[in-house]
C-alpha cells in the first residue's frame, strides 16, 4: 500500500506518494540537499525544545517558585 504525503500550499493541497516525492527530489540535487539540511535543522530544533521543556519541568518539580 502506498504511503501518501499531504502538503498544504497556498490555495491548494498536494497529495503525493513517497515514491513520487523521492523521484521529484532526485531530479534536482540542490533541492535534495536543501531539504535534507532543513530536515536536520527541524529535528534538532524539536529535540532542543523538548530538552528545555523537560529541564523546566524537572526544576519546577524540585524547587517550585515562591
Amino acid at each position: 500500500m502506498a504511503k501518501y504525503l499531504v502538503f498544504n500550499v497556498t490555495r491548494s493541497t498536494l497529495v503525493l506518494t513517497e515514491q513520487e516525492l523521492m523521484s521529484l527530489l532526485k531530479q534536482d540535487q540542490d533541492l535534495w540537499i536543501t531539504a535534507l539540511k532543513r530536515g536536520k535543522a527541524h529535528k534538532r530544533s524539536a529535540q532542543t525544545k523538548d530538552r528545555v521543556r523537560k529541564k523546566v519541568e524537572r526544576e519546577m518539580g524540585r524547587d517550585p517558585p515562591a
